[in-house]
């Protein structure tokens, strides 16, 4: 059964902080932080169906065991900070999907903190002005569909760096307390439809067993590809 977040109350220093000790968290509503930070955790999935998020500062959503899931047509925002998706399974963008940060806020996806088998598929729009842009899955890293994915909108005068995207599949990550890897990797990025992944100045680092890039183009108009 969803937690149904359809009002979200700031509180006194600006922030939002939703957590559920269980189930499922779904957001039905449009919600933002005019002040400061916006986080959601939830015990288990999470789903931005039918509102957008919004903060003046951080924007974090959190499924400790389950998927992350951004609608179509779903905007998630932050004005001034960074935007993180920590998911335990899969991390799904929507097509028409949006995260997008202004001036140097980061964009970091991790899915499959629970599990080696979690991916990251991508058929919105990720954009940032002159941050970092990191997506990271304990398998496979799917951009493309019938939707462009935009990952580096620049928007600053020309000559201010516009930060690097960092592609990494099949990551392992380390249990809590422990130095070991929960998987040795090997996932694949796989690139196809209309899709773009771009660096406007900086560049893009890709790392996966292997690199498909079926269509769709990977452009680094300043730096390298590799």
């Amino acid at each position: 059964t969803f937690w149904n977040a359809n009002i979200l109350t700031e509180l006194s220093d600006g922030d939002i902080d939703v957590e559920t000790q269980s189930g499922d968290l779904e957001v039905l509503a449009d919600s933002s932080s005019t002040a400061g930070t916006l986080s959601l955790s939830a015990a288990d999935h999470l789903r931005v169906t039918s509102g957008n998020l919004g903060a003046a500062s951080d924007l974090m959503l959190s499924a400790e065991n389950g998927d992350i899931t951004v609608a179509a047509g779903r905007e998630v925002a932050s004005q001034a900070g960074h935007i993180m998706l920590r998911a335990g399974e899969n991390i799904t963008l929507d097509a028409l999907s949006q995260l997008t940060t202004l001036g140097a806020g980061d964009v970091c996806l991790a899915a499959g903190w629970n599990t080696p088998d979690a991916d990251v598929t991508l058929s919105g729009n990720v954009t940032t002005e002159a941050g970092n842009i990191e997506v990271m899955a304990s398998r496979d890293i799917l951009i493309g569909g019938a939707a462009n994915l935009s990952t580096v909108t620049p928007a600053l005068p020309p000559g201010t760096p516009s930060g690097n995207i960092i592609l990494i599949a099949g990551l392992g990550y380390p249990m809590p307390g422990d130095d070991a890897l929960v998987n040795d990797g090997g996932g694949d990025i796989v690139q196809d439809g209309v899709s773009v992944v771009s660096s406007a100045s900086g560049s893009i680092l890709a790392s996966a067993n292997n690199l498909l890039l079926n269509s769709g183009s990977m452009v680094a108009n300043s730096g390298t590809i590799g």
